[in-house]
């Protein structure tokens, strides 16, 4: 199976862009959850930088995917703007040629096919650490604008982020010649996203009343051999 490492963008102490009480952290994370999803029913095995809302430095969401070997590696942010009219889509690559050109194109025509969104194109950005320290190809997808009052509305809906994670997940299967399994709703797939962070994994199965204490097992993985991998196991197999 492919791996797809997602990265939601920003995350606790650093919101991102911020439009009164939307957040670009919380809408990356919600799109980054609903595009593991589908990538998971069509047979791909994702994981996150992040589960939740808290803050992951740059360079550790670039090593995170080098560890996990990776295939593909996937950002996902909100953009703003001075100007309140920008508005649209546009991907970022650390040099737009070869795989990593390969991969922005499909996914940006996907998401401007799905969403009839203004095409801001592919854009290089080679000072960013998510897309010059990782060793697969790698995007950064900026979704749509914050600061914009009609797509702000838009992005807040489940609905269009649902849009949003099928053409970016279509992107990514076109890339690697697979195909997409349409899904019927989260909770269908939901189970079927594989937890590889043992402290992602410690919070589900405290969420579900398996464990307590958090703090304890995240100290006990560092001196009981394996306990790292039952636990992940083990968050891996409830729904």
């Amino acid at each position: 199976m492919s791996k797809i490492f997602i990265d939601a963008g920003h995350g606790g102490k650093d919101p991102g862009a911020v439009n009164g009480n939307v957040y670009e952290k919380d809408i990356a994370l919600q799109i980054a959850i609903k595009l593991s999803h589908v990538l998971a029913k069509s047979n791909c095995i994702a994981t996150l930088s992040r589960f939740n809302d808290i803050f992951v430095p740059l360079i550790d969401r670039a090593n995170k995917a080098n560890q996990y070997n990776a295939d593909i590696f996937v950002s996902i942010h909100l953009n703003s703007s001075a100007n309140k009219t920008a508005s649209g889509i546009e991907t970022l690559v650390y040099k737009n040629q070869g795989v990593n050109n390969k991969l922005a194109t499909i996914i940006q025509n996907e998401l401007i096919n799905s969403t009839n969104a203004t095409n801001r194109g592919i854009k290089e950005r080679p000072d960013l650490v998510v897309l010059n320290s990782t060793k697969m190809p790698a995007v950064l997808v900026e979704v749509g604008f914050v600061s914009n009052e009609k797509e702000k509305d838009l992005l807040i809906k489940s609905e269009y982020q649902d849009k949003i994670a099928q053409a970016i997940a279509k992107g990514i299967l076109n890339y690697l010649g697979l195909k997409l399994v349409q899904t019927k709703n989260d909770k269908e797939v939901e189970s079927m996203t594989e937890i590889k962070d043992v402290k992602a994994a410690i919070k589900k199965l405290q969420d579900k009343g398996v464990i307590s204490s958090p703090d304890y097992w995240i100290n006990a993985v560092n001196v009981v051999k394996y306990l790292d991998t039952l636990i992940i196991n083990m968050a891996n197999k409830i729904s």
